[in-house]
């Protein structure tokens, strides 16, 4: 008999198996400068963002954000503020 977990929806289609891969979210950083942060847990697992833009106008230009090993870079535009969650899946 297979062990392992298995979450089916209420159609009972399964929607989680064991060989899914479920992100964890590591932190976030509030950024309005470029700069970078070295986050171990990156070589956990393969890593991703979300770029959240503060304040009250959402027309300025996302961050490029670029991973290296256990390091997480970004590109600011002038001006912008941004939130960056981020972890690994």
């Amino acid at each position: 008999m297979p062990a392992g977990i298995q979450i089916r929806d209420a159609a009972g289609n399964v929607i989680v198996n064991v060989d899914t891969r479920l992100s964890r979210i590591l932190g976030r950083v509030d950024v309005t400068n470029s700069g970078s942060l070295v986050e171990p847990g990156f070589a956990t697992g393969t890593p991703w963002f979300l770029a959240i833009p503060l304040g009250s106008s959402f027309t300025w230009r996302a961050p490029a954000i670029t991973f290296s090993g256990t390091t997480m870079s970004w590109v600011m535009t002038a001006g912008s503020q941004f939130r960056i969650l981020y972890g690994v899946y």
